[in-house]
């Protein structure tokens, strides 16, 4: 795969893999990997608590009730530190 980099980018580039002690061919790799990562679904990102909920034989129904418990939790803690 061939990229085109305009001379300014393709200049950081080469300092920023220097700096970090890359080559520039294995620095941009790495930054497409590290990005290629963070896009994960949101569905590839809760398989594994979704399956350990199912493991434990946790209901949608249970799930919904601990969100929203935690939720109100999360709020009143949030309206005590502002009242204080």
């Amino acid at each position: 795969m061939s990229i085109i980099l305009k001379p300014e980018t393709e200049t950081l580039l080469i300092n920023r893999a220097a700096a970090k002690g890359y080559n520039i061919d294995d620095y941009i790799k790495k930054l497409v990997n590290e990005d290629s990562d963070k896009m994960r679904t949101l569905d590839e990102i809760f398989a594994p608590v979704r399956k350990e909920f199912e493991e434990q034989g946790v209901t949608e129904e249970e799930l919904d009730d601990l969100i929203y418990q935690a939720r109100r939790e999360v709020y009143a803690e949030k309206k005590a530190r502002e009242n204080r």
